[in-house]
């Protein structure tokens, strides 16, 4: 039995207010919320296929871009390290995620000003990879950099162009 396999992932349902998520600059094609849950509920359907347990996190309308639940939170082991996000509209995601993974992990928070948005943050080869980023600056790099040390892991800045 392989032991470092995964045995859970973490999910968040599609807010109704998905079509006024943060886009990439010149984006105009409207977004359909439905297709968008439809096409969650299939990525959810095929992460319990492969296995996974699902830890769902309720979406909430308030924050459009809730569903990509690795930005506020970054789980690993028993530990969940709980981001200061670098969008201001995505702030008030962190406190559902830390709702639902307190219980099941030790949690590690991060201070401002330090940001750090868990999309930018890639682990291959038993180390972290940070980017830096408009969303992750040097401090919440420092910050994560702790805490991965303090469970057993490197922790690389990579200053992205």
């Amino acid at each position: 039995m392989d032991t470092n396999r995964a045995k859970y992932a973490v999910v968040r349902g599609v807010a109704g207010t998905y079509n006024e998520c943060i886009r990439r600059p010149g984006i105009t094609r409207p977004i359909d919320v439905d297709l968008a849950r439809r096409q969650h509920d299939c990525y959810c359907q095929t992460l319990e296929s492969l296995g996974l347990e699902l830890i769902r996190v309720e979406p909430d309308d308030r924050y459009p871009d809730c569903c990509y639940v690795e930005d506020p939170a970054v789980v690993v082991d028993s530990a969940v390290m709980v981001l200061n996000v670098g969008a201001p509209s995505r702030v008030g995601e962190v406190e559902g995620v830390r709702d639902v993974l307190s219980p099941l992990k030790k949690v590690y928070e991060m201070a401002p000003p330090a940001t750090l948005d868990g999309g930018d943050v890639l682990f291959a080869g038993g180390r972290f990879y940070v980017g830096l980023t408009d969303r992750s600056n040097r401090a919440g790099f420092e910050s994560f950099e702790r805490v991965a040390n303090e469970i057993g892991y490197e922790a690389i800045a990579v200053q992205l162009r």
